[in-house]
């Protein structure tokens, strides 16, 4: 995928989760630098989901990207505790400045 191609590219670690439910599991173990959370699923409370993982993680970057139409799940992402969201096409284009910017090479 572009995250993985783009993190190997900087030499950045990467684990991916297929659900929210995974990610939620996998994040209280390995504590990662980084939750990047793609909004594109119908039917899942991503609010909920993003709320839980604040509170679990406080101090880990958040940043959620979503359907440029959707700005509604955008917001609600921004207010569960999303440091940063983007529509889909921005975060293409700023996600090797955002792995900088929050990770470093491993």
């Amino acid at each position: 995928t572009k995250i993985t191609d783009t993190a190997r590219h900087l030499g950045v670690k990467v684990e991916v989760a297929s659900n929210l439910s995974k990610l939620e599991e996998q994040a209280s173990i390995i504590n990662p630098a980084l939750i990047l959370i793609d909004l594109g699923s119908n039917g899942v409370d991503y609010p909920n989901s993003i709320r839980r993982l604040r509170s679990s993680l406080p101090d880990t970057p958040i940043i959620a990207y979503g359907s440029h139409v959707d700005k509604k799940l955008r917001e609600q992402a921004g207010t569960a505790g999303c440091n940063e969201v983007f529509v889909r096409s921005e975060f293409v284009k700023t996600l090797p400045d955002l792995l900088r910017k929050y990770t470093s090479p491993q």
